[in-house]
């Protein structure tokens, strides 16, 4: 009886967070809010209208690491593992680090039926946190507890395995347009093209990889992290000039993005620009000292 009665009360909770989120988007349609919507319906158990909301978030913020692995847990509540798998992949090429994401993947590719990769994501996982099966265990058995008593509007900064768990009835819909179809699916498709890139670069192929991001571009040209990729290909082939080039172009997208910054600073160094080096390099510093605060 109480578990029943936490239920409905976070229904409430939930249903009262989507109409606060729905009025400040009215006022304020930006990503972070997006996002937080569609944690509340994905809580509620809404999970086809959280990824109408994530996909909203990404129209706005194509390389936003939080949609990506939001939307995947979505889309593995809807038995769409491969459009989970595909997420992930795009996350994983913005953080390849993050071993939650390949237990994550893993997850995911066991559930599409692929034992190979699902065998390779968490032997990478393992390489990166030896740890870090235990921590998906330890998760996935706290999540089939009782329905929180607060409501958890955005997701934690390590995404959580793609687990199923019994959830609540959802609140209402807000009425509200479908995004275009046609730009999920370029999103969808470049980070196919990008994990590819980011594979081949990553084992020296860098003319193959390039290829792939230029393929990439094509369907997001205004997406900061592919040029900030492809200036590090060139640069990794020593071709200096064409590396800059990239790194132009991500900063004339994103002017704040530090690893573009403190990439073009080497590539200047690698081309004897000295004095352009150490003015990137102090525009890096400044910059990483403001996101600090």
């Amino acid at each position: 009886m109480k578990f029943v009665l936490a239920l409905f009360a976070a229904t409430s909770l939930y249903a009262q967070s989507v109409q606060s989120l729905t009025a400040q988007i009215q006022r304020t349609p930006t990503a972070a809010l997006y996002i937080e919507r569609g944690s509340a319906y994905l809580e509620a158990g809404d999970a086809k209208q959280a990824v109408a909301d994530y996909d909203r978030a990404l129209e706005r913020d194509s390389v936003n690491l939080k949609a990506l692995t939001l939307r995947a847990q979505a889309y593995t509540k809807l038995n769409r593992f491969h459009d989970a798998i595909t997420d992930l992949s795009g996350a994983i090429a913005l953080a390849p680090a993050d071993a939650m994401l390949y237990v994550a993947r893993s997850d995911a590719y066991a559930a599409a039926g692929d034992a190979r990769h699902a065998k390779e994501d968490r032997e990478e996982a393992v390489r990166l946190a030896p740890d870090a099966l235990d921590r998906a265990r330890e998760k996935e058995e706290s999540a089939g507890s009782a329905p929180k008593e607060a409501i958890a509007s955005v997701a934690p900064a390590t995404p959580p395995p793609l687990v199923r768990k019994v959830t609540p009835p959802a609140p209402p819909k807000a009425q509200e347009p479908a995004p275009a179809k046609t730009e999920s699916n370029d999103h969808v498709s470049a980070a196919v093209h990008y994990q590819r890139a980011h594979d081949l670069i990553y084992k020296g192929k860098h003319a193959e990889g390039r290829a792939e991001l230029n393929e990439a571009i094509r369907m997001e040209p205004n997406n900061p992290v592919l040029y900030n990729t492809l200036g590090f290909s060139y640069y990794s082939a020593r071709d200096y000039k064409r590396a800059i080039q990239q790194f132009d172009r991500a900063l004339q997208l994103k002017h704040n993005y530090l690893n573009a910054m403190r990439n073009r600073a080497l590539a200047k160094k690698g081309a004897g620009d000295l004095k352009g080096y150490e003015a990137d390099h102090q525009h890096e510093l400044e910059l990483s000292n403001s996101q600090k605060r």
